[in-house]
Formats: C-alpha cells, sequence, structure tokens
C-alpha cells in the first residue's frame, strides 16, 4: 500500500510539469538525431554526438512505436523518472525505514525539475545506473553464493547498458562498485580474495554483455573511426575548454530568485551526508570485527551506496552547474534518508524513546526526524510551480503538439516551424546556427552537416562544416535562434 502511494505521488506529480517548457537545444538535439537514426543514419559515422547511443535508438523506437512527436519524449521522460523513483526506494529500504526511503525515492521527482526537458541520455542512464546498483545490494545480502553471482552478472548487465547510455555515468557506477567488492573486506575477519574474484569477474562479465556487441557492430557498420572522437576526446578534452563551469558557490544568495536556499541546501547535501558515512563506516567496521552482524549487513550496503553516490557527484564536472549536479544526486538522497533515520536508532535515542519516564517530544522523535524530507519535498513542488507558472501556451506544431511554452516563445516557434515547412519540402536541407536543432526535428527537415550542436567558438569544426554546405546547400538556414549559453551570443 505504501509502495503504491509512493509512486502514485511521482504520477500525479510528473503529470502536473512534464510536458511544460521547451528546449530546441538538448531535448532538440536528442530529438534531431533520434529522427536521423529512423532515417537510417547511423550515428557516429553520419551524425555527431558526445555520448554512447543508448538513448538516441531508445528514443527513434520510440517514435517508430508512437510517432515523432515532442511529447513522446516526455512521457519517456516521464516513465523513466518512476523507474529513478522506484530504484531509488529500493536503495534506500536496506538502510532506511518506509518512510525515509519514500522520502528519499520522492526528493528525486521533486527536484528532478530539470530532467523533462534536457537530453534525455542523462535521465535514462541514470535510471540503468541505480537498477544496476539496486540489484548489486541485493546480491550483496544474499547467502546464496550461486545466488549472489547471478545476480552480481545482472548489475554488470545494467551498469553496462548504462556506459552504453552516457559513458561516463556507467564508467563511474562500474568502478564504484566494483570498488565495493573489495572494500566491504573492512567489515569481514578475513578478506577472502578468491571468492571476491569470482564476484568482480562476475560483474566485469555483465558489463560485457551489452558493451561489447554494442561496439563490434558499430566497428562492423562504419562508424568505429569516430568513437575515439566522440567518446573520448571530444567529452575529455574539447568540452572542458568550452563548457567548464565552477561548483555554485552557496553565497551570496539572489535576491531574484526566492528558492536559491533550498536549491543550495539541495547540491550541498553531499557536504554533510558523506562526512557522516565515513564516521559511521569506521564505527560500523569496528562493530563488524567484533562479531555484530547487522554492523556488517548494515555497513556493506551503506559503503556501496556511499561509494556509487561519490562517483555519481563526479559526472558534474566539469560543467558543475545546478542541473549537471542534480542528475548524480540520487544516492545522495539515499544517504540524507538513512542519516535521518540513523538518528532515531542510534541507541540512546532508542532508549530514550523507550522510557516511560521521557517526554512525548521524545516519542515524537521519529515523526519529527523526518520534517526535514518533508520540508524539502515541499519546497520542491513550490519551486517547481513557481518554475513552470509561466508555460501555458500549447505549440501548435504538428510535431509539438501537447507541449507547453511560455507564450512569446511558443508563438516564435510556431512561426519559424511553419515557415519552413510551408517554404520547402522534406527532401530539402535546414540548417541551425548555432544550437537549436529542434528545429529540424519540428520542421522534418534533416541537417545536411554531421553537426546538430555545439557548433559556436569551434573553429576546427568550420572547414568539415562548410565542405558539407557546399555539398548539400540546404534551402534555409536559422540563425542566431538560441538561449544564451554562459551568457555568451554566438552572433557576438
Amino acid at each position: 500500500m505504501l509502495f503504491r502511494s509512493v509512486v502514485a505521488a511521482a504520477i500525479w506529480y510528473w503529470l502536473q510539469f512534464f510536458n511544460r517548457n521547451t528546449n530546441l537545444l538538448d531535448e532538440g538535439s536528442t530529438a534531431a538525431q533520434a529522427m536521423r537514426v529512423v532515417r537510417g543514419d547511423l550515428i557516429y559515422r553520419d551524425f555527431f554526438t558526445v555520448v554512447t547511443p543508448g538513448s538516441y535508438y531508445t528514443t527513434a523506437w520510440l517514435f517508430q512505436l508512437f510517432g515523432e512527436h515532442l511529447i513522446v519524449l516526455r512521457w519517456a521522460a516521464l516513465i523513466t523518472g518512476i523507474g529513478i523513483l522506484i530504484a531509488t526506494l529500493l536503495i534506500t529500504r536496506p538502510l532506511a525505514s518506509w518512510p525515509f526511503a519514500a522520502g528519499a525515492a520522492l526528493l528525486t521527482t521533486v527536484w528532478g525539475w530539470f530532467l523533462c526537458t534536457p537530453n534525455f541520455y542523462s535521465l535514462e542512464a541514470a535510471l540503468f545506473g541505480l537498477t544496476g546498483l539496486a540489484v548489486f545490494l541485493h546480491a550483496q545480502a544474499s547467502a546464496n553464493d550461486r545466488a549472489q553471482r547471478q545476480m552480481l552478472v545482472a548489475s554488470g548487465v545494467a551498469i553496462g547498458v548504462t556506459a552504453m547510455v552516457k559513458q561516463n555515468v556507467g564508467t563511474f557506477a562500474a568502478i564504484a562498485l566494483l570498488l565495493s567488492i573489495w572494500l566491504t573486506a573492512i567489515f569481514d575477519s578475513t578478506i577472502d580474495a578468491r571468492r571476491r574474484l569470482r564476484e568482480t569477474v562476475a560483474f566485469i562479465g555483465g558489463i560485457c554483455v551489452p558493451v561489447v556487441p554494442t561496439v563490434a557492430w558499430l566497428v562492423a557498420a562504419g562508424a568505429g573511426p569516430y568513437l575515439y572522437e566522440s567518446w573520448v576526446y571530444y567529452p575529455l578534452v574539447r568540452y572542458p575548454e568550452r563548457f567548464a563551469l565552477p561548483f555554485p558557490s552557496f553565497f551570496p544568495l539572489s535576491s531574484s530568485e526566492p528558492f536559491e536556499l533550498w536549491t543550495k541546501l539541495v547540491i550541498y547535501m553531499p557536504v554533510v551526508v558523506y562526512p557522516a558515512a565515513a564516521v559511521a563506516l569506521f564505527l560500523l567496521a569496528r562493530r563488524a570485527r567484533w562479531g555484530d552482524a547487522g554492523a556488517r549487513h548494515e555497513g556493506r550496503a551503506l559503503l556501496t551506496v556511499t561509494l556509487a553516490g561519490m562517483f555519481a557527484f563526479l559526472q558534474a564536472w566539469p560543467r558543475a552547474d545546478v542541473t549537471h549536479i542534480l542528475f548524480g544526486l540520487q544516492p545522495t538522497f539515499a544517504l540524507f534518508a538513512w542519516l535521518l533515520a540513523r538518528l532515531v536508532r542510534s541507541p540512546g535515542v532508542n532508549g530514550a524513546i523507550a522510557s516511560p519516564q521521557r517526554s512525548t517530544a521524545w516519542r515524537l522523535l521519529p515523526v519529527l526526524a523526518t520534517l526535514p524530507l518533508a520540508l524539502l519535498l515541499w519546497k520542491g513542488y513550490q519551486r517547481t510551480t513557481w518554475e513552470y507558472q509561466n508555460y501555458v501556451a500549447g505549440l501548435h506544431v504538428e510535431r509539438g503538439r501537447g507541449v507547453f511554452a511560455q507564450f512569446v516563445e511558443a508563438r516564435r516557434i510556431d512561426t519559424v516551424t511553419q515557415y519552413i515547412v510551408d517554404h520547402s519540402t522534406p527532401d530539402e536541407g535546414l540548417f541551425v546556427v548555432p544550437w537549436a536543432s529542434g528545429f529540424n526535428f519540428l520542421a522534418d527537415r534533416m541537417n545536411p552537416t554531421r553537426t546538430d550542436f555545439m557548433l559556436f567558438e569551434d573553429p576546427e569544426a568550420y572547414p568539415c562544416l562548410l565542405a558539407r554546405l557546399d555539398e548539400r546547400p540546404p534551402k534555409y538556414v536559422i540563425y542566431g535562434y538560441t538561449w544564451d549559453v554562459d551568457n555568451k551570443r554566438f552572433r557576438d
């Protein structure tokens, strides 16, 4: 009953906001490149992107099933968001009781108001990564060696899929769980290296199940020469040069942003939970060495979630804006719930609660401990409502129906898209400068170049772009239609 209530609350929340806002940059590039896949293009060989292929082929498959409409991406985001909620709930339950686990899970929804319209790959990667973590925790708790190895293989498969959706998230998740296999030895009387080696082999074998065939297929299909550029060079070299942002400082707070304090409290949550987890791990390891089985089980789960959360947090760099930080905070929410629940379960507090001489306030402490979660949920709901309050104008173009934007923005998108549709044919190209390839999708006009986004401030790409434009000149060019990117505009 509690599980169904939590899922129902999350669905209700998503249904209020999932079709608000438009993002012809990030979401637009996902839709446009999925359209390329539907038309028969091969990722990397025929068009450039900076992440592994999973999300583009997921989106292309959904377009084939349900039609090429932006709202299909929004429904995919909704379902993926509910999956993240369920996975977070399963991850938190070994560490905290139901009210705290439910609060942690709902935080992934309420503080996920950025996640509807950015690139779908971050949301999908989070789902598979958390699924792999949840299965890994289940394997840790299993007393059956054969079942444990099978679950480790399944966890590895999920992490491998994560890597094939977004390479940095999958890589960090794999490192965290491999470290967990070996570092959980601090809770055992013996290391048992042979058993841990078998677990490592099972986990890595699972990772290889989706990764090896995907790489082999891309190489055989002709995309092999482009993999280093897209998977390694651009994300590690070019992206940091052009898009790096420092972690937001806590102060000063903006007077024009009424919820900035709460946003910063959320993104600074790791500053509290990870040192607390480190202290708890030290104490649990000592108790486990003294033969406390409960401390050993809690310590293993806590160490695994802590490692997964720390490495998930790293995926925010080098672009450490609020959006990218929130992408990796799900394990942090689980640890925050554990910390609140652990305060209630500590021996001194338990004794005080049970004592008949103590006041009613002590007996209400378990309820009071959930208040920080409840307050963050309420402020997150208010923040989301405030963010989307003006997104009330529906798009009228065919592929954008069901999506709402601000009135001026909706009119601009409709006007530009309809003009392109009325004055060109589907076989005539459309080139968007510098980065709003959602118009390619909305107008159903292909980009004649390999590059759908990130064109500004990259002179190395210009010769290749000009050669393609000479070879396949577009019927129209949309110039300068972009939002500010780090306070810079292309035409400047």
